[in-house]
């Protein structure tokens, strides 16, 4: 299989997308919006009438791109920071993950909105507070194969809206990806690691930055971690959590979002309601800090969980 860069399969995708349908609409909008690599690449592949940059805050982009989409066209919204969203989020439930509903299926929304998040590169962790709503899809894919896959499932979606999220500093991950054409389902996680002696969950760039712990755990503790990769958080796949909790005893819940309201408190639930008795220790959390995301990026890199904290929760946890 190819060796490919998270970017270029991303890339891949959405070029796949453009070639097999004329009427799908790429909209960037962002401060950066037309110095991305990928709106230029588009741009000569689609044609300029296909690739525009949306002027204005997250509310006017949402518009437009919602607009289209209910208008039966194939729609992409780029952002390059996800707090943009933040004006708009009223619109994308109002009138975005609802009208599916509300209309009984009549009125399909082919919207995919992919932005940049994550507090180690500075940026708001907003792919926790989209997830609180029923109408949304939100992936959260940390390797090549995993992106393309959903992407190409995201692109093929009408019945809601799809967030895709994803930090700057995947772009450079590289992973196989076949050339078949193939797509991965939304809910459905990911075994990055098959272990005995606990489970940790973690999902985006942050589930790479567990896999290093885990493997420096196995090589250095002789502490032999599974690692669930969640791939997207809504739907969510507490299945395979609880299974694999049901093998190890201990449960290990990763994110870069700050700790108070953070959405793998969800999972800690679902251990404490369904599988309270296979839990050999309480659940533990590693999490952003509860502070607003700091603009030097030192201190952003501070501020989200890295190797070195992960490694010594699943010492701490092992020991329980």
């Amino acid at each position: 299989m190819p060796h490919i860069r998270f970017s270029d399969a991303v890339e891949q995708a959405l070029l796949e997308c453009a070639q097999s349908n004329p009427r799908t609409l790429f909209l960037f909008a962002g401060v950066a919006a037309e110095s991305d690599a990928l709106y230029s690449v588009l741009k000569r592949e689609a044609g300029a009438s296909r690739v525009r940059v949306v002027n204005g805050g997250g509310a006017t982009a949402l518009g437009v791109a919602l607009g289209a989409a209910a208008g039966g066209t194939r729609t992409i919204l780029n952002l390059d920071d996800a707090s943009i969203l933040a004006d708009g989020l009223g619109i994308l439930s109002q009138q975005g993950s609802a009208g599916y509903f509300l209309s009984q299926g009549q009125q399909t929304l082919p919207l995919l909105l992919r932005f940049s998040a994550g507090a180690r590169s500075g940026l708001v962790p907003l792919e926790g507070w989209l997830s609180h709503d029923p109408g949304l899809y939100v992936a959260v894919p940390s390797t090549p194969y995993d992106a393309k896959g959903i992407l190409r499932s995201a692109l093929r979606e009408e019945s809601a809206p799809v967030l895709f999220a994803h930090t700057p500093d995947l772009a450079g991950v590289e992973g196989e990806v076949p050339d078949a054409d193939y797509t991965l389902p939304f809910g459905s996680a990911s075994l990055r690691r098959r272990g005995r002696d606990l489970t940790v969950v973690a999902y985006g760039a942050l589930a790479n930055t567990a896999l290093s712990a885990c493997e420096r755990a196995a090589t250095e503790e002789g502490i032999d971690a599974e690692l669930i990769d969640l791939r997207s958080l809504r739907p969510l796949d507490v299945r395979s959590v609880l299974e694999s909790l049901t093998r190890t005893g201990r449960l290990l819940l990763c994110s870069e979002g700050p700790r108070t309201g953070n959405f793998i408190n969800e999972l800690a639930q679902q251990a404490n309601e369904h599988a309270f008795d296979d839990l050999d220790a309480p659940v533990r959390r590693i999490c952003g800090a509860d502070a607003p995301i700091p603009a030097s990026a030192a201190l952003a890199a501070e501020a989200a969980p890295g190797v070195e904290r992960i490694l010594q929760a699943i010492r701490d946890l092992a020991r329980e």
